[in-house]
């Protein structure tokens, strides 16, 4: 098991599970699009370049005890979080059968009787810019509450030649609201309400190459693209350059109580 603390997560920008992974051993996380993302713990959990819309993932991720069914869920920004916990090998007899490979268990901060107040503004290249804060405190002697809340927003790393747009950014918002009712030491009863929502242009991919076939002449990329009249904007993937004329827009909300 590897615990990371909270103020590791925040001071490593670790903002999510794909930073997530960078700072913990053996944790890797795949997201070419919502319906193409995965968590593997030890090289296991769900096959990556495969839609999984009905595929339940072998490495569970659960927040505050609620299990998110969905890997795409993992590219959620975290909240006002305590500690992060990466359980490796089969947990099947706490956390049920989607965590074969593992889990992935974030505990938030919960509300606290002394005042408690923290802001975060990051800024970075490419436009990245992120606000982070809460406030938590006493409402009545035996109530507190917490308030929390997040957002990030970064230009595209990829330009649309086409359209002039830049394409793979990010734009993510999240609020989360908590009561905890405690009338003595030994009842404590919290009730949370969360909401997150990603609006990136993201997932688009670029042109790294073409490989022959072994299809006729006349079937073959190139002379494809030429019955269409058609000229990628770059073969080199590193020019960062697009064309794609559809939407991939990658849109999500999530929320509960």
């Amino acid at each position: 098991m590897s615990v990371v603390s909270g103020e590791l997560v925040s001071e490593a920008g670790a903002f999510n599970v794909n930073r997530l992974k960078e700072l913990i051993p053996t944790v890797q996380f795949y997201s070419t699009n919502p319906r193409n993302s995965a968590i593997n713990i030890r090289g296991l959990g769900a096959p990556f370049g495969l839609t999984n819309d009905g595929i339940e993932p072998g490495g569970g991720l659960y927040i505050d005890g609620v299990f998110y069914a969905r890997p795409a869920a993992a590219t959620l920004d975290f909240l006002d979080v305590e500690r992060i916990e990466v359980l490796r090998g089969p947990q099947g007899t706490l956390f049920g059968k989607n965590t074969t490979a593992g889990a992935i268990n974030v505990t938030t901060r919960k509300p606290s009787f002394d005042p408690e107040t923290d802001f975060e503004l990051n800024f970075g290249n490419l436009g990245f810019v992120q606000a982070k804060g809460s406030i938590s405190g006493p409402l009545v002697p035996t109530v507190a509450g917490r308030l929390s809340f997040s957002g990030t927003q970064r230009d595209g790393t990829l330009l649309n030649a086409r359209t002039e747009d830049d394409v793979n950014d990010l734009n993510n918002l999240g609020v989360r609201g908590q009561l905890l009712f405690a009338p003595s030491d030994a009842i404590a009863i919290t009730a949370a309400v969360d909401h997150s929502r990603q609006r990136p242009k993201g997932y688009t991919q670029v042109v790294a190459g073409v490989a022959p076939t072994l299809r006729n002449a006349d079937r073959q990329y190139p002379q494809i693209a030429a019955d269409l009249g058609y000229v990628p904007p770059s073969f080199d993937a590193f020019d960062r350059l697009t064309d794609v004329d559809t939407p991939m827009r990658s849109y999500q909300d999530l929320g509960g109580a």
